[in-house]
């Protein structure tokens, strides 16, 4: 057993004996991993944590204890090992948690099947036994059949690999919830890609009138209706999927987001403008069942929605990259282009939990209101003058 540092930007690794370097020769931050035969390895921010957690490892192994993060087996020569479930079982597991879930289960198939395109053999391993360099390969593995049989010569987006891996790490995460697992998530030290996800696309006047009339003609009125409501709304579609007719106040015009569905775990209130409540009174008029915007069948609308608004953004004459997630980006961006809205009002309406969260992405196209600040104060201070 023993303590290394590696480098999280040239991936080199340094033996201890010698001293710790304070950072690495390419001037990469430093991390600290665990290496135990035939145990996951381990990382850690600081050096001491790295030796705290090698050195209970060692005495458990000595005393015959269960291991510190392992403890889903013991280490015993006199007894029989104990082995975690494989990582399938989690899988499986997880699966079933879903079935209520229309999103889950088809996020979590997918990640299934980059697995068995990259390291199908990590599927029938106990989960305590998948090292982080497991994860790596598998990664590798995916992006290389990915290049051959998918799309040739191309690589999966970044945005694909981050999905993956956070769908696998939710597995090990699941079975520790439920005391099935309990020991470590290899996926936390896998190498994670470095991108910039904070891209924004919104449209012009003209697209947003051409988008409207074709969500409004849309043969399919319950795809039209949500989608429309996305659109004058910037509320995530996972939110509105999930909306019933009892987080409606009609007396207010109000909606109440609850904690289970919103992304922060917290329950939201916002006022709807017109156009949107339109929208909500016309879906109450066909209404089945407890959900605001349902399919046909009454059912929660996810699996289909992707295609319809594909073709809707080729009918509108819309950019390709244009997703169902940019109507939310859309939403704030006009309400800042309008210079009559400001951020943290923005913000509040598409359920964002900090302004913080706001201005990362869209201080930029506040432009106009800071402009009409500024016009202010210099009107306010030209009448002093």
């Amino acid at each position: 057993m023993a303590v290394m540092a590696y480098c999280l930007k040239c991936k080199g690794s340094y033996s201890l004996k010698k001293g710790v370097p304070e950072k690495c020769e390419c001037g990469g931050k430093l991390k600290f991993r665990t290496i135990n035969k035939g145990l996951p390895g381990s990382s850690f921010e600081s050096l001491n944590d790295a030796r705290l957690h090698d050195a209970e490892q060692k005495r458990a192994m000595k005393r015959g204890q269960e291991i510190p993060g392992v403890t889903s087996r013991r280490i015993k020569v006199s007894s029989k090992v104990t082995s975690a479930p494989t990582l399938e079982e989690g899988y499986k597991r997880l699966l079933r948690h879903f079935e209520q879930d229309r999103r889950g289960p088809k996020y979590l198939k997918d990640c299934w099947g980059r697995l068995l395109n990259g390291k199908p053999e990590l599927a029938t391993r106990p989960m305590d036994a998948i090292k982080t360099t497991d994860i790596d390969d598998a990664v590798a593995g995916y992006r290389k059949y990915f290049s051959k049989h998918q799309k040739k010569g191309e690589q999966p987006a970044p945005q694909t690999i981050k999905n993956f891996l956070a769908r696998l790490s939710r597995i090990y995460t699941y079975m520790k919830e439920k005391g099935l697992y309990l020991g470590l998530n290899p996926v936390d030290g896998a190498d994670k890609p470095n991108f910039d996800n904070t891209r924004v696309r919104w449209l012009n006047e003209e697209q947003t009138n051409r988008l409207i009339q074709v969500l409004e003609e849309m043969d399919n009125q319950y795809a039209g209706r949500l989608l429309l409501f996305l659109l004058y709304t910037g509320r995530r579609l996972g939110e509105v999927c999930a909306l019933k007719w009892a987080n409606v106040n009609h007396e207010q015009r109000l909606i109440q987001f609850p904690g289970e569905i919103v992304k922060i775990g917290e329950l939201q209130g916002a006022p709807l403008p017109d156009v949107a409540w339109a929208v909500l009174v016309a879906s109450q008029a066909q209404a089945k069942g407890q959900l605001v915007f349902p399919q046909r069948d009454g059912t929660s609308y996810y699996t289909g929605l992707f295609s319809m608004f594909r073709r809707a953004r080729v009918k509108a004459g819309i950019p390709d990259d244009f997703t169902i997630h940019d109507l939310r980006h859309n939403f704030i961006c006009q309400l800042a282009n309008s210079g009559q809205v400001d951020i943290t009002t923005a913000g509040k309406l598409v359920g964002h939990k900090s302004l913080r969260m706001t201005m990362e992405r869209y201080h930029s196209f506040f432009d106009k209101t800071l402009r009409a600040g500024a016009e202010a104060a210099n009107e306010i201070f030209k009448k002093k003058g």
